[in-house]
């Protein structure tokens, strides 16, 4: 039905602008990957784990999504983990946000392989906002996939039943 990419951002001075940042370098800083039992905190975990980085570590926060993305963009915290949509409010507020920076997964190809639920997306430079060439270099991206289950015990009244039965 839909895909939601796995976003890291992380604020702009955390780093040198100029070094090769990774995933991995990201996952040490203190960052929000959400709340306990939600589908970010999972892919977060997951992509932690591949890595062999401490997934108790008390770097990792439980924030839910807005306030993760406000301590982000008021200091308290270095990054955020999202699992959203392009057009949700929290993604285009810090892909806009010229402090802020999105992380790229240069390794794509090997996530997508260990964990069949995510694919690999390129978005050009400029795939964001052309007018304004944002961002301004390719940018990888795991985007989890959201399948929309129904069994027999979905009711025939429901709107989407009149699919039942049909391939």
């Amino acid at each position: 039905m839909d895909h939601e990419p796995v976003w890291i951002f992380y604020r702009k001075d955390v780093f040198n602008e100029r070094a090769h940042i990774t995933d991995r370098d990201i996952a040490k800083l203190k960052i929000n990957i959400g709340p306990v039992g939600s589908g970010t905190r999972t892919q977060a975990l997951n992509i932690f784990k591949l890595n062999n980085l401490n997934t108790h570590s008390p770097n990792l926060l439980r924030l839910g999504n807005a306030d993760g993305v406000q301590a982000l963009e008021s200091g308290q915290i270095d990054g955020v983990v999202l699992v959203d949509g392009f057009d949700s409010p929290n993604v285009q507020k810090l892909i806009t946000n010229p402090a802020i920076r999105l992380s790229t997964f240069q390794r794509a190809d090997d996530y997508t392989r260990l964990l069949p639920c995510l694919e690999e997306v390129s978005v050009p430079m400029g795939g964001f906002e052309l007018g304004n060439n944002i961002r301004d270099h390719t940018i990888q991206l795991i985007p989890t996939t959201t399948n929309l289950l129904i069994d027999d015990r979905l009711h025939p009244s429901y709107p989407g039943a009149f699919f039942r039965g049909r391939p």
